[in-house]
């Protein structure tokens, strides 16, 4: 009988732990998926559909990883059944019936617990790991710096414009002859009386 409460329990426990995360957008409904990868600019996403969709950082708000529910609770469950197994071991003047309900009681909450507390760990680890990228704003890192031409020198300021020549001096214009004054040969003079 315990064996079998134990195997529900365990079972149980098991199928609670989803692995879909859940991913609250600015504009629309929430996403249920499973991160598959991520890096600084957006979550990639496995949709229902089986094909990887892309969700960029501006639409995300908020992303809440599966897992975390299932571990705090199974934490939980193994701090009780070790609070009740440290009981067994101090409780020297028990029967032996009290220690075996005892011990039935530990395993119970123990076991479930452990197996939870696993569980929801890795699954919890295993997408915050798949969205760290994008939740730290990391860019993907290349095994080497991507090769980029060498700019040029700055260049030299550009030259004012050159002013435009001065005209060249033009010869003057050859000016028409001046006008001899006509001379007029002076009348005879008259002898003198």
């Amino acid at each position: 009988m315990i064996k079998r409460a134990l195997v529900l329990v365990v079972s149980l426990s098991l199928a609670a732990c989803s692995t879909t995360s859940t991913i609250h957008r600015a504009h629309g409904p929430a996403y249920e998926a499973e991160i598959v990868d991520s890096d600084g600019n957006a979550l990639r996403v496995l949709g229902d559909d089986g094909r990887i969709h892309e969700v960029s950082r501006e639409e995300v708000t908020d992303v809440d990883h599966p897992g975390n529910v299932v571990l705090t609770v199974g934490a939980i469950l193994v701090a009780v059944g070790a609070l009740v197994a440290l009981s067994i071991s101090s409780d020297s003047k028990g029967s032996q019936q009290e220690r075996d309900d005892a011990t039935a009681i530990a395993l119970v909450y123990g076991v479930p617990g452990l197996v939870m507390t696993v569980a929801g760990g890795v699954t919890y680890i295993s997408s915050k790991s798949k969205a760290s990228a994008f939740e730290t704003g990391r860019f993907p890192t290349l095994s080497r710096p991507p090769q980029v031409p060498a700019l040029p020198p700055p260049a030299a300021p550009p030259l004012p414009a050159p002013s435009p020549p001065p005209p060249a001096p033009t010869a003057p214009a050859p000016s028409p002859p001046a006008e001899e004054p006509e001379v007029v040969p002076a009348p005879p003079a008259e002898p003198p009386p």
